[in-house]
């Protein structure tokens, strides 16, 4: 199973870190980024391969942006 890295970033409420999690395509990541009210965006990382950035929508929804 691969291996997924979201890098979160500083935003005021958060300090940056990373959190690494096993999924098949992924998914997990908007389960981890919707648990924080105040994540605004992150980058996803396959193994060490960028995917894109994840930014939170006006409707509180996510966005990959390749």
């Amino acid at each position: 199973m691969p291996t997924y890295t979201l890098e979160l970033e500083e935003d005021g409420f958060i300090e940056p870190r990373s959190i690494e999690f096993e999924s098949e395509d992924g998914h997990e990541a908007f389960r981890i980024l919707s648990s924080n009210e105040h994540l605004q965006k992150a980058k996803i990382y396959r193994n060490e391969n960028l995917v894109g950035t994840i930014v939170k929508t006006a409707e509180n929804g996510w966005l990959l942006n390749p």
